[in-house]
């Protein structure tokens, strides 16, 4: 009796050549044999724990007792052994995936990637089964890479022999399989060159194009825009375009089928680096990044050399798994290098930010990348870019996980549509603005606002602010952290950074208004600001530090207001910018009610220093000492017989509430200067007089009943 079990595509369970349909339509029952199958044996301890975590002991192991029986009755007794607490496969029994890694460590890639059908286990999910479905994750990654490196061998075996439709057969079935891989639509691209069909290898990248930006909104690598340059220009060479992204097979030293993780070890080719108890490039003993998992590069390597992207992914590929699949390099800054990842277990995409190579040893370059990721981590904003995950690598490079945003920078927008109409710049300046006011109530200046650091996501058009990574904290924050600049030393790009920025003086929150301020006028205009024609010393009046003049002309017929708040913002000295939580206000637009403008007046406003700003307590003081002057007086002469008693309550009452009177007055007209007189108090004031005439009379009346 032959037992086969196919796990690679879609899964399957063969006894002598029958196909047993109802195995694979049991997940748990299926997924209890194909365990077995793999790793060959376990305790029962271990099954329990990965199929029936949530379960009781007791009730979890009768329920795995019931499930062998279930196997054993549809496959035979033979096949599957319990003895004791231990369960284990016949090792007659033949498994694809086994045989495939076996295939591939003997480089007999053309029968490997004949057997490779798919991904492992394809279809298969069991829901509350997370121990069992991170396994799955890790194989699978584990398989996929090998698939990869198998396949591309071959193509290149195929190549130099010389039988090109085989390698192009090949290509065809890796980007079948995987149709966003960069490396086998390469492959594709430049085998339908070389066998002629340049034509269907220029249209298999324009469906390429086309596939990756509406799956994932990117661009193809460099790599491949090469190929087809030269292949549209004629110049192509098939010798000298080979995928960049190619990576040595991984090795199966640290995940073979047995040890139940699943995951390779890293190439021991790798670039060297100071191990884990190096202090070389090594965050300092108080820092609070999560220190990296057990190393697997020797402690003698040297990080002070450059490492290869493709071993950067390959080691993301062994440390991030199963949480993290590493998919392709999205992005490359002076700081940080960016990939483009999925996470299994939610079924969404994020990017992975990792301190660039040349940057391991420089300790401020990783305090900087780890601020980067604090400041994001703490403003909760619907237009800043949040962070869901920090951590280091094997070898200590430190990453960040992100949501990944389908979407261009503010500077590739530019670059494609022109400067923008003053009612989007509004939206856009509003949104920014709104983020910069969530951070700087937090104490965060972000010291580098720019085009290049504001996404906008495609599906949305919502704008977010990225890239904290120079962040700095205000003073008047709650958290002091250690200076990370020298004295004298410039952060940020120099076309927006504001004057004190440029002289190395102390940031405000008021230096990140400015950087939008010249961001307001590029989208305007197309370009920042030029310089001012003033002299440096000008600003102390609150005039811009750069000129404005181009601007107004261009909008003073459309939208006067903006030029004013852009001016506003540009100012020279920082105590003459608005804030960024006045910006977003200026541009939401002044829509409260006269009652509602003055009551956020009195809130905003401390009421002590509002009292006396009005002169309150000095108008009523006098007040008050003049009507108990007047009462006092009036009384004498009512007791003498010279005043009669209803002349003496109407004093009383006109004392009462003249001074409601004069209060309101005071309110409305304290301040220096000339003030209207809005509705309220024109309100406030009648009221105040109907009162007083219902008083009066009610006291006459009193009075002259009683005479």
């Amino acid at each position: 009796m032959t037992l086969r079990l196919k796990t690679l595509g879609l899964p399957s369970v063969t006894l002598d050549d029958e196909e047993l349909t109802a195995l694979p339509g049991k997940p748990v029952t299926f997924g209890v044999l194909v365990f077995l199958a793999v790793e060959r044996e376990a305790t029962r301890d271990r099954l329990v724990s990965f199929f029936w975590p949530e379960s009781s002991q007791e009730k979890a192991r009768h329920t795995l007792s019931q499930t062998i029986y279930e196997i054993r009755q549809n496959v035979g007794e033979t096949w599957v052994e319990s003895a004791g607490n231990t369960v284990r496969f016949a090792e007659s029994g033949w498994v694809d995936c086994t045989q495939f890694l076996e295939l591939t460590e003997s480089a007999r890639h053309s029968e490997a990637v004949e057997l490779y059908d798919g991904p492992f286990l394809e279809g298969v999910h069991l829901a509350q089964t997370h121990p069992f479905e991170e396994w799955v994750e890790r194989y699978r990654a584990r398989l996929s890479r090998r698939h990869r490196a198998a396949i591309d061998a071959f193509i290149g075996e195929c190549r130099e022999r010389g039988d090109l439709p085989k390698a192009l057969k090949s290509a065809w079935k890796w980007v079948g399989l995987d149709p966003l891989d960069d490396g086998g639509q390469q492959h594709l691209i430049q085998l339908l060159a070389e066998t002629g069909s340049r034509t269907e290898a220029l249209a298999q990248y324009d469906r390429y194009v086309a596939l990756l930006d509406a799956e994932l909104g990117l661009e193809p690598l460099d790599e491949t825009l090469d190929l087809v340059t030269a292949i549209r220009g004629g110049s192509f060479k098939p010798s000298t375009f080979r995928p960049a992204d190619e990576s040595p097979e991984d090795p199966g030293a640290g995940g073979e089928a047995g040890d139940g993780t699943g995951v390779d070890a890293v190439a021991s080719d790798a670039p060297s680096g100071p191990g884990p108890g190096s202090t070389e490039g090594a965050p300092p003993p108080s820092s609070t990044w999560p220190p990296p998992v057990p190393a697997q590069v020797p402690a003698h390597a040297d990080v002070t050399q450059t490492k290869d992207r493709g071993h950067l992914q390959t080691l993301m590929d062994s440390d991030l798994m199963p949480e993290l699949e590493v998919l392709r390099p999205i992005g490359q800054g002076s700081m940080a290098d960016v990939f483009l990842a999925r996470e299994p277990h939610l079924k969404r995409l994020v990017a992975v930010k990792v301190l660039s190579p040349h940057l391991y040893s420089d300790t401020k370059a990783r305090k900087r990348f780890e601020r980067e990721a604090q400041a994001a981590a703490r403003i909760n904003h619907p237009h800043v870019c949040t962070v869901h995950r920090v951590g280091s690598l094997s070898d200590g490079t430190p990453f960040l996980v992100s949501p990944f945003v389908k979407g261009t920078t503010l500077d590739q927008r530019l670059k494609a549509e022109g400067r923008l109409g003053p009612a989007e710049v509004r939206r856009v300046i509003r949104e920014i603005a709104s983020a910069l006011a969530a951070a700087h109530n937090l104490g965060i200046i972000h010291r580098d606002v720019r085009p290049d650091n504001v996404l906008r996501a495609d599906e949305s058009g919502r704008h977010s602010l990225c890239d904290f990574g120079i962040a700095g904290v205000l003073e008047t924050g709650e958290d002091h952290e250690p200076k990370l600049t020298q004295s004298g030393e410039i952060l940020g790009h120099p076309a927006y950074i504001s004057p004190e920025q440029m002289e190395g003086k102390p940031l405000t929150d008021r230096a990140d208004v400015y950087s939008l301020g010249i961001l307001a006028h590029q989208l305007l205009t197309g370009h920042p600001p030029p310089p001012s024609d003033g002299s440096p010393g000008k600003g102390g009046d609150g005039g811009p530090a750069v000129g404005l003049a181009p601007l107004a002309d261009f909008l003073k017929e459309t939208d006067p207001e903006l030029v004013e708040l852009i001016r506003t913002c540009l100012a020279m000295d920082p105590a003459h910018r608005p804030s960024a939580a006045d910006v977003e206000k200026r541009l939401l637009g002044d829509r409260r009610s006269p009652v509602q403008k003055k009551v956020d007046e009195i809130v905003e406003v401390s009421i002590p220093k509002l009292i006396f700003k009005k002169r309150l307590p000095q108008l009523l003081a006098a007040y008050v000492a003049g009507g108990l002057a007047a009462v006092e007086v009036s009384s004498d002469f009512q007791s003498r017989g010279n005043l009669p008693e209803w002349f003496f309550r109407f004093i009383v009452v006109s004392v009462v509430f003249g001074f409601f009177a004069v209060s309101v007055l005071g309110w409305f007209h304290g301040e220096k200067g000339r003030q209207k007189m809005p509705l309220v108090e024109k309100w406030l004031l009648s009221t105040i007089g109907v009162g007083w005439v219902a008083a009066v009379v009610w006291a006459v009346a009193r009075a002259l009943s009683t005479a």
